[in-house]
């Protein structure tokens, strides 16, 4: 029974993992249309007039914020945010393997430890670990070389509903090859 609620976790998407997935998906089709659909057909001629109509605005405004220090270097620092978020998740993920390996040599030395079966648990992680990491880099590859342009393909046709769709399961798929190499059913849970 717990296995089965283990896997359950594992392959459903969590709240937030479901609000990101829905807006990067939402993103790759809305970036996608655009680029197929921008340059001819009623999107090129709308972005065409409201450029002609709102030209002067645009160009006042842009030259009051190019001299906000503030405004302009939002991108800048909302990017490093980013990455300074991501280093201290590494380095949180680095110091507990440490302390845990800190743990493991603690346990060998107990007395009733069954050291090949405590090997053994280290190398089917280790293991699983390794094949779902290569597993995502194929995944990687296989995503980007056949299934999003086929994705995009479908939504240029104007079933835009199912490529969000097909777009969200995608990312979800990467949610859970992540989740496979950190083996957590959650990512960012407190308990797992």
């Amino acid at each position: 029974m717990h296995r089965h609620k283990s896997l359950f976790l594992l392959i459903t998407p969590s709240a937030l993992s479901a609000v990101v997935t829905i807006v990067l998906a939402l993103g790759v089709i809305v970036s996608a249309y655009v680029r197929t659909q921008g340059t001819n057909g009623a999107l090129a001629e709308g972005l065409h007039g409201l450029n002609y109509i709102l030209g002067p605005i645009y160009h006042r405004l842009t030259d009051v914020l190019a001299r906000n220090t503030l405004l302009s270097n939002l991108p800048l620092l909302l990017f490093w945010s980013v990455v300074g978020a991501l280093v201290y998740l590494i380095a949180v993920r680095l110091y507990v393997a440490i302390s845990n390996t800190a743990d493991l040599e603690k346990t060998f030395t107990y007395a009733n430890v069954r050291r090949d079966s405590l090997i053994e648990s280290l190398l089917l992680s280790f293991g699983l670990r390794l094949v779902a990491f290569f597993g995502w880099l194929i995944y990687c590859a296989l995503l980007f070389k056949t299934i999003l342009p086929r994705i995009i393909a479908v939504g240029s046709l104007g079933h835009l509903g199912l490529s969000l769709l097909l777009v969200a399961a995608a990312v979800h798929v990467h949610v859970i090859f992540v989740r496979l190499i950190a083996l957590r059913t959650r990512i960012f849970s407190a308990t797992d």
